[in-house]
């Protein structure tokens, strides 16, 4: 598994972690709660995980060679994905909003 950094806020940014694995066979698929499409022709399913769960989103990241799951601090929402960067929409505790960018160690990969 590779982390790599999140926002380029502050030093107390959250982690991006990033789990790689073959593209399996599935008759099945999770619930999601979102679809994103990026520049490279994956898919990004925000995953959803309950009502209990506030402190981080899951996202799976699919393409013709493999898919990744994807698991960001807090509780964020992907708006856009292009150019090895994703941007989106994080809630923190106090319900304010902040903008967040994230550098997507994977860039470069479809």
């Amino acid at each position: 598994m590779a982390a790599g950094r999140g926002p380029d806020a502050a030093a107390g940014s959250p982690e991006v972690q990033i789990s790689c694995y073959p593209r399996p066979q599935r008759n099945y698929w999770p619930y999601t709660d979102d679809l994103l499409l990026d520049d490279q022709r994956r898919v990004w399913l925000r995953l959803q995980q309950g009502p209990e769960v506030t402190d981080q989103a899951v996202y799976l990241v699919v393409s013709k060679k493999d898919q990744r799951q994807i698991v960001l601090e807090g509780s964020v929402n992907l708006e856009v994905v292009q150019q090895g960067q994703a941007w989106g929409i994080r809630n923190d505790p106090d319900g304010l909003q902040e903008v967040v960018r994230y550098r997507l160690p994977f860039d470069g990969q479809p």
